[in-house]
């Protein structure tokens, strides 16, 4: 059975997203594709958990009305239905009720809202909490799409190697998507810092030989400890600097890294990176790098770019060896 879902992801990788989604479900079908989320039909038991979503929702209903009314209209028309039904987690006590209009502000009638919170009190037996952790919402997109949806669980693990600073989870998955994973290879993470692509590598694609290279020691420490936490199969971490002469590995079938926490003024160790990426004979690099640099300049004669994406604060090159 075929269910509506709306999820949001990194800016800039539409057609990436599209690809993923029907790879995980070939029959699946894109209603419509912005630049950040996608409205799309796909099996109920679609994998929204530890994938490239940030935020996902079921959608219990749809219309399409564009103007300033188009959220007031929606929550007379669902008051208006007897057989609205949502499900809720049985260990859930209270939810959180948003309701969004994109780029303007929210025009809701107070009487109907306040009707509309009674009735989903009534519908679910639940109570409505701004900080509980299960979500209803009611939004309108500026195309006139208007979507009442319930929350979905976009990953647990993912949740437990979320840092402050650095990328996040999901767009590492988009990164290591990028590189094709495939089992029985050899899978670095050059730069792993607190181990985030390296990480989402080992949990969401499940491929063996997945290193996470660190030349802090404590970093290093840190990232051990939390692999036998995830207890992902084939996950090491060597506490090496990858561009030292004394790094072990000296077969790398593909490096996906985040380079973006290497400052503006050391422009000589991008060109050390790619040209030690060169010299290891790896096909296929995939990196996130600073919008201040044109990653053309460190790879010529050694890889020809075969995918670049603008991310918002980033981008992202997908690499492939010459020859």
């Amino acid at each position: 059975m075929k269910k509506l879902y709306y999820a949001t992801f990194e800016k800039g990788f539409g057609e990436v997203v599209k690809s993923i989604i029907k790879k995980l479900d070939k029959n699946s079908r894109i209603k419509t594709l912005y630049d950040n989320a996608v409205l799309f039909f796909a099996d109920e038991h679609f994998k929204m958990r530890n994938s490239c979503f940030d935020s996902a929702f079921v959608v219990l209903h749809n219309t399409h009305k564009q103007g300033v009314g188009a959220i007031n209209i929606e929550m007379k028309t669902l008051l208006e239905k007897k057989d609205l039904k949502i499900s809720l987690p049985r260990e859930t006590s209270s939810f959180k009720l948003s309701i969004l209009k994109e780029n303007e502000r929210v025009m809701v009638d107070n009487h109907l809202k306040t009707a509309f919170e009674t009735m989903l009190k009534r519908v679910t037996k639940k109570t409505i909490s701004f900080f509980a952790e299960t979500e209803l919402v009611l939004l309108a997109k500026e195309d006139g799409e208007t979507m009442f949806m319930r929350a979905v669980d976009t990953g647990t693990e993912f949740k437990k190697i979320t840092t402050k600073f650095g990328l996040k989870p999901q767009l590492a998955y988009l990164m290591n998507y990028l590189s094709n994973p495939a089992t029985n290879e050899v899978s670095l993470d050059a730069f792993a810092g607190k181990g985030i692509v390296s990480s989402v590598r080992a949990i969401a694609f499940n491929k063996a030989n997945v290193i996470a290279a660190n030349e802090e020691e404590e970093e290093a420490k840190a990232l051990r400890k939390l692999s036998k936490t995830l207890k992902p199969a084939g996950f090491s971490v060597l506490n090496y600097d990858f561009l030292s002469e004394e790094f072990p590995i000296k077969f790398i079938d593909k490096i996906v890294t985040d380079l973006t926490n290497i400052g503006f003024a050391q422009v000589e160790t991008y060109r050390r990176f790619f040209e030690k990426c060169f010299a290891l004979g790896v096909k296929t690099v995939v990196v996130a790098i600073g919008k201040n640099y044109d990653v053309s300049r460190f790879i010529s004669g050694k890889y020809d770019i075969e995918c670049e994406i603008e991310a918002q604060k980033l981008n992202v090159y997908k690499l492939k060896i010459r020859g």
